[in-house]
C-alpha cells in the first residue's frame, strides 16, 4: 500500500503527483517527513508509526517515553536493574498496539463471519471492529521474556503505559492529521 493510500485511510487526501505527464511520482518517506515536521512532535511519532510501521525515535518518542517512564518509576512497577530498557520495550509494544491494530483472528478484520449462507457478527470476545489487542504471550515473546515472567512482572507496567498513551495519543494524532490536511491542500 502506498503512502498516499495510508494517509487517505487517516482522512488526509493527497493528490497523486504521478498521474500527470511529467509528474513527480508517488510520495516518498522524505515527503511525509517534511510534512510531519510542521506537526506536533508526539503526533509525528504516531503518524509515522501508522504509515511507515516503524519508529522515528526522535523528540516525540522521547517525550512519550519520559512521560511513561515517570509513571512507571513513580509506581515502582518494574523492579529490575535494566528497568529503563524494559520500560522502553513495553512502551514500544503499547505504541505498536495503538498504531498497528492487529486483525482479529476469528473474522480476519471483517467484523463478521460467514458459515455457508449464514453471515453473523464476529463471535470473538476480543474483537473490536475487526481489530484485536495482542495477547500476553505475543507481547512476552516480543519483549523477550517468558509468558509467566511477563504476567508477574510486566503486565501491570504495560497496562499503566497503555492507559497513559490512550490519554495523550488520540489528541496528538488528530492535531497531526489536521496539520497534514492543511499541508497537502
Amino acid at each position: 500500500m502506498s503512502i498516499e493510500e495510508k494517509l487517505c485511510r487517516l482522512g488526509v487526501k493527497v493528490q497523486s503527483f504521478g498521474d500527470t505527464y511529467g509528474g513527480y511520482g508517488a510520495l516518498t518517506p522524505q515527503d511525509l517527513a517534511a510534512a510531519l515536521s510542521l506537526c506536533n512532535k508526539v503526533g509525528q511519532e504516531v503518524i509515522w508509526r501508522r504509515v511507515m510501521q516503524e519508529s522515528l525515535r526522535e523528540e516525540g518518542y522521547n517525550e512519550i517515553y519520559s512521560g511513561a517512564w515517570n509513571i512507571v518509576l513513580g509506581k515502582k512497577l518494574i523492579k529490575r536493574p535494566d528497568a529503563p530498557l524494559v520500560a522502553m520495550k513495553i512502551l514500544d509494544e503499547a505504541l505498536d498496539d495503538y498504531t498497528q491494530q492487529y486483525n482479529c483472528r476469528t473474522c480476519g478484520g471483517k467484523q463478521y463471519v460467514t458459515r455457508g449462507t449464514v453471515t453473523r457478527a464476529c463471535p470473538s470476545t476480543g474483537c473490536r471492529d475487526g481489530k484485536r489487542l495482542r495477547t500476553d504471550a505475543e507481547r512476552a515473546k516480543s519483549i523477550g521474556v517468558s509468558r509467566s515472567t511477563y504476567s508477574e512482572s510486566y503486565r501491570d507496567a504495560y497496562n499503566v503505559i497503555n492507559d497513559h498513551l490512550t490519554g495523550i495519543l488520540p489528541n496528538a494524532e488528530s492535531e497531526a492529521i489536521s496539520c497534514l490536511i492543511r499541508y497537502f491542500r
